[in-house]
């Protein structure tokens, strides 16, 4: 497993099963993983006080 940290993924090419990053590397996958991070509506909803399934 590899673990790209602070990078952009510019291109994904799931026939080829590769995704290219913005400084122009192309890795192939067997499996992927894409993880876009905490986004507004979790943070929304932690902000009103809702309670988040476990």
């Amino acid at each position: 497993m590899n673990l790209k940290l602070g990078c952009r993924a510019t291109h994904l090419d799931p026939a080829a099963r590769t995704v290219t990053l913005a400084d122009g590397e192309r890795l192939d996958y067997d499996g992927l993983i894409i993880a876009t991070g905490l986004g507004w509506p979790v943070q929304s909803w932690i902000a009103f006080g809702a309670s988040l399934p476990r």
